[in-house]
């Protein structure tokens, strides 16, 4: 089990992790989201030595009146001569009671032991949409649209720890609402991504607390979310369109899909959306 203070112990090990470009690996031990015992990750040692980690951001959740702990994979790298040994910090995962833990990979012969466990994939796709110049936010009666910290105020006690969880990662939180008592939070991120060749400035929306509102108005909601964040594209997951088929979109895979296993009985589509590659691809 790894702590905040583990990361100068660990951090030679991730330094060796195979890619050219930059990773801040402190923002993995250091980002406060793990409030519930400050748990990070879980490492692998031989004589002391650092030789493996599974990194895991874990959070308390309450859905549908039950509160368990989240637990998202964010990285697992274990040195080649140790792969035999690359499952042991997932069975540690396990152990907890009372727990939903999110994976992701794209190695298939992992994924197939995932499944053998208990493991169930979902997020296959992404859509996404561009700005819609036939879409005006005064054409929906009565649609208020708050953006950034004045929307904490409106929110209960768990929307608003859900705002701060993704603080650490540059979220803005949207709040939309009409005159009806229609309400959608929606927690979006700015990430320049490259399509094709090019940087284009994409908005990922990583939450929505109300999909069908979400699906409905989003020739609205998408213009509103894209000028706050002041890009050209908006990304989320297939779900939260709710199987239609927006104007101005494409539907294209996931690099990494989730998977998910619990023991508390909910549908996982009910789960934000803060910890799959779109928040933390660099990790």
């Amino acid at each position: 089990r790894l702590v905040e203070q583990d990361f100068e112990t660990f951090r030679p090990l991730l330094e060796q992790f195979p890619t050219t470009e930059f990773r801040d690996w402190s923002l993995l031990f250091t980002h406060g989201w793990n409030r519930i015992d400050g748990t990070v990750g879980f490492g692998l040692v031989d004589e002391g030595r650092p030789v493996g980690y599974l990194g895991t951001i874990q959070t308390e959740r309450t859905i549908s009146g039950i509160t368990f702990r989240n637990v998202n994979l964010s990285t697992w790298f274990v040195l080649k001569d140790y792969r035999a040994h690359s499952l042991d910090p997932q069975r540690a995962v396990l152990e907890y009671d009372n727990c939903v833990s999110v994976g992701h990979t794209i190695i298939p012969q992992v994924v197939k032991r995932y499944e053998s466990i208990g493991y169930r994939g979902f997020d296959y796709f992404t859509r996404l949409m561009f700005f819609n110049p036939a879409a005006v936010l005064s054409r929906i009666d009565g649609i208020e649209v708050l953006a950034g910290r004045a929307v904490a105020a409106h929110c209960d006690e768990i929307e608003r720890r859900l705002i701060a969880d993704h603080e650490p990662v540059d979220c803005v939180p949207l709040l939309f609402r009409t005159t009806a008592g229609d309400r959608c939070l929606v927690i979006a991120q700015r990430v320049i991504r490259r399509y094709k060749g090019m940087r284009l400035a994409t908005a990922h929306c990583l939450y929505v607390s109300n999909r069908e509102f979400f699906a409905a108005t989003n020739a609205v909601t998408r213009n509103a979310i894209m000028s706050t964040l002041k890009c050209r594209l908006l990304a989320c997951d297939e779900r939260y369109v709710l199987g239609t088929t927006p104007t101005l979109s494409l539907k294209i895979p996931m690099i990494t899909p989730r998977m998910s296993r619990n023991n508390i009985g909910f549908d996982p589509m009910l789960l934000d959306n803060l910890y799959t590659e779109l928040a933390l691809m660099r990790y």
